[in-house]
């Protein structure tokens, strides 16, 4: 007969099996897909789960928590912090994407910080009218060139800043938030850059407007058949089935190896990756890293590309 202290690591252990697989499931169920975002401290979970099976001897708890561990890091593997490249010496021109938080005080350390990034061209998220002022002011000589759609209160304005010149710029509305896409010459062919802040998927339908918003902004990259770089708070992590689609479909690749979290910073030690910034074939990148902002809760991030 089976003790109370070797049925509740068993139980514990068919908890963790059915909490992987809801996880890695292909399926969207609302809320279940917001699993997928802590895949990672899902997997230390179960390692710590492995460590006390294998105390209590429980064979069968310990095989349960070894598959859902397997499980999860099969779809962690290219994010896994060991999978990094940085060939900065190849990089011929930078590219950022800087979520700065509209109640965000820290004016000209924020500058400050996007300024010693150094990049060619970048995308500043949640841009309010007041960090309008400021990033114009702060950025208006290194960065010539800039197109703006600040939000009068919350969080959903952007800009983008270049040292090159536009070849054209538009602020679209493909659902309730501004979709920026300017046009660069570079190297003598038109390249899209594409900025991009999606809703979190805190509720149902914000879950169906980031992943609309996606797949449309995927369409229309496809459509116009050119060079693209998109760059965005997409609020979903790159291991997520929404997120890859969205890839797929504009046929971009993502820039980020390695885990590179950056959100949140409110304990100063981000958790998630859902800042990103995607590339189309023309490019190859040659480093990517985070980058501090201060007052922010997010960590910016960078990223070298050279063209083939």
């Amino acid at each position: 007969m089976n003790s109370p202290s070797r049925k509740v690591p068993c139980l514990t252990s068919l908890l963790f099996l059915s909490i992987s697989l809801v996880a890695v499931s292909p399926q969207r169920i609302w809320p279940f897909e917001l699993l997928q975002a802590f895949l990672p401290h899902l997997a230390i979970a179960g390692v710590v789960l492995l460590i006390r099976s294998i105390a209590l001897k429980s064979l069968f708890g310990a095989f349960a928590v070894m598959m859902g561990t397997a499980l999860t890091t099969c779809f962690l593997h290219p994010y896994l912090p060991w999978d990094c490249y940085n060939d900065k010496d190849s990089t011929e021109f930078r590219t950022g994407i800087f979520n700065v938080y509209h109640r965000n005080a820290s004016h000209s350390g924020t500058i400050d910080a996007l300024l010693s990034a150094d990049c060619d061209f970048m995308a500043v998220l949640e841009v309010s009218e007041i960090w309008d002022r400021v990033l114009s002011n702060g950025l208006k000589d290194t960065y010539p060139y800039a197109v703006t759609a600040p939000h009068a209160e919350c969080c959903y304005g952007m800009s983008v800043y270049s040292k090159l010149p536009f070849e054209a710029d538009t602020v679209m509305h493909f659902t309730r938030d501004p979709v920026i896409r300017v046009t660069l010459n570079i190297r003598g062919r038109a390249t899209d850059l594409w900025a991009v802040h999606t809703r979190p998927p805190i509720f149902p339908n914000d879950t169906d407007e980031r992943n609309m918003l996606m797949a449309l902004v995927a369409a229309e990259i496809k459509k116009r058949d050119r060079p693209a770089i998109l760059m965005g708070d997409l609020n979903i992590v790159p291991w997520a089935q929404d997120f890859k689609r969205m890839a797929d479909t504009a046929e971009l690749s993502d820039s980020r190896r390695g885990y590179l979290a950056t959100y949140p910073m409110d304990l100063g030690i981000p958790l998630i990756p859902i800042d990103h910034i995607l590339h189309s074939s023309e490019f190859s990148t040659t480093f990517c890293e985070t980058v501090s902002i201060p007052g922010s809760d997010h960590k910016g991030l960078t990223v070298g590309l050279s063209i083939n």
